[in-house]
């Protein structure tokens, strides 16, 4: 039996394919696996030797030098619409998370003004932006959803502070 690829080997290939964009976190039925599958019969990379290694390394390597070749960053290819809403605007999955935020905020400090209504507010007085109710993240850039994650937080720490403190007492 053919000896088992070693773990940089494996980090060797993942970084290849992550930079063509046909590799996903978790999915073993992406590009990835299909390509390595239809090389060598096997579903895992870590089932390799170092001749199905090789074989997949040299196709990579194929793939990346066409990229090259035809002026396509593989860093500009389009990204579904599960991490891009907008041209440089914020993802899906920030926007999850800002909405997630804004729920365990609203848990922690309940007011009787609608959320969309306060995340207006707080998007207002920490990003200084006008932005609706109707669709508050709509204007964001990625930079900016980031910053607002990161204050959302700092709101839901306040929160359990005052809590913390009002419980002590």
């Amino acid at each position: 039996m053919a000896t088992a690829i070693q773990a940089h080997q494996i980090k060797k290939l993942y970084a290849m394919a992550a930079m063509l964009g046909i590799v996903e976190r978790g999915n073993k039925d992406d590009n990835f696996h299909d390509l390595v599958k239809t090389l060598t019969g096997k579903a895992s990379v870590k089932d390799l030797d170092f001749t199905d290694y090789y074989d997949v390394k040299q196709r990579l390597e194929n793939l990346l030098q066409n990229n090259k070749d035809i002026n396509k960053s593989p860093h500009k290819q389009k990204r579904t619409q599960r991490y891009e809403t907008g041209k440089n605007g914020i993802t899906e999955g920030q926007c999850k998370k800002v909405w997630a935020l804004m729920y365990q905020l609203a848990a922690k400090t309940p007011k009787e003004t609608p959320l969309g209504i306060r995340l207006v507010g707080i998007i207002k007085k920490e990003l200084k932006i006008d932005a609706t109710s109707k669709d508050p993240l709509r204007w964001l850039t990625y930079e900016r959803g980031s910053v607002l994650i990161e204050k959302i937080k700092m709101y839901i720490d306040s929160a359990d502070k005052k809590a913390a403190g009002v419980g002590g007492i």
